[in-house]
């Protein structure tokens, strides 16, 4: 009698135990749902007297969406308007994110994007380049992914034009982005807002199909309309 009362106490602790793993997993889940959408300024602005805590989700869409959200604050304007320490802690702990996702997860492509940004603001450029190449090896064919190396890539040579690796990296990307829907318009926005880099767009299109071309003219010329209904009402007001 005794031991099937131990035996029942062992089992009710033992389904307790599991209980309150998973509630703590539960709520580290439900953390990494609510904090995930960051807002660039108000982070920025509470870094400037203590450091992000960002979530550790489990999950991998919990932490891709994450990692999204700190390669959107690492591009952010306010990385290079905010004071140096705030954005010293922003970039540790978007870091240190990257790299907890890559211990487990090494292929991870946006965790190396990150990575990539993060050296990138630390004025690591060549290590930053290595990042954003293992970023490409390990997603070549997603579309969202190579919007944001572009992003990257192409503020990375600043008033210059993507040479070597880079080079490859991007021309690639520019041409995966091409074949998209949903991300091709962020080409012509490129073309429009940097004539340093129409040359070198123009050559990374070079293998694109006529099909491809005549839609991304397209695309250009919608927003230079744009641009010029925009101009005519500032003008009007």
């Amino acid at each position: 009698m005794r031991s099937l009362v131990l035996e029942r106490l062992f089992l009710v602790a033992a389904c307790l135990a599991v209980a309150v793993f998973a509630g703590r997993f539960l709520l580290q889940e439900a953390q990494g749902a609510q904090r995930a959408a960051l807002d660039p300024a108000r982070v920025y602005l509470e870094a400037s007297t203590k450091a992000p805590q960002l979530p550790r989700p489990r999950s991998w869409a919990r932490q891709q969406m994450l990692l999204k959200e700190c390669d959107d604050l690492l591009a952010s304007p306010f990385a290079r308007l905010s004071a140096p320490v705030a954005v010293e802690r922003v970039v540790g702990a978007c870091s240190d994110l990257a790299s907890d996702v890559l211990g487990a997860a090494p292929t991870s492509s946006i965790a190396h994007l990150v990575h990539a940004r993060a050296l990138g603001l630390q004025n690591a450029d060549d290590d930053a380049l290595q990042a954003l190449v293992k970023a490409w090896t390990f997603a070549k064919s997603e579309g969202w992914l190579a919007a944001r190396r572009l992003r990257f890539g192409l503020a990375l040579v600043g008033e210059g034009q993507p040479v070597d690796m880079l080079d490859t990296v991007l021309t690639a990307d520019v041409l995966l982005v091409l074949g998209t829907s949903r991300y091709r318009s962020f080409l012509a926005d490129i073309y429009e807002t940097n004539p340093n880099l129409r040359g070198w767009l123009s050559d990374a299109m070079t293998e694109a199909s006529d099909f491809e071309k005549r839609r991304f003219l397209e695309d250009v010329r919608e927003r230079r309309q744009a641009r010029v209904l925009n101009q005519q009402g500032a003008s009007n007001d």
